[in-house]
């Protein structure tokens, strides 16, 4: 059985990261400078504010993860690649 497994290279993983990471940063930026607004929104007794609350988590979350998850697999990659010319 042979997978064909799509490689991304090292230096696109780590500008796909960095990319991932400013994202993230924006939006922590939007809620930080938008405090007041988005209080007044998460305290008001109405479905919107746990809406608002979550999705914010959970899409910032993603981003956060990706971007670790890209940088992870691109030095474990070039480590296990190294370990394995070592055993050869």
């Amino acid at each position: 059985m042979s997978h064909d497994h799509h490689t991304e290279s090292k230096s696109s993983a780590i500008i796909k990261a960095v990319i991932l990471f400013i994202l993230s940063g924006i939006i922590y930026y939007m809620v930080f400078t938008n405090a007041k607004a988005l209080m007044d929104l998460l305290t008001n007794k109405t479905y919107y504010a746990p809406l608002i609350s979550m999705s914010i988590t959970v899409v910032v979350s993603y981003i956060f993860g990706a971007a670790i998850s890209k940088l992870c697999k691109c030095t474990l990659e070039q480590t296990l690649e190294s370990q394995v010319l070592r055993e050869e």
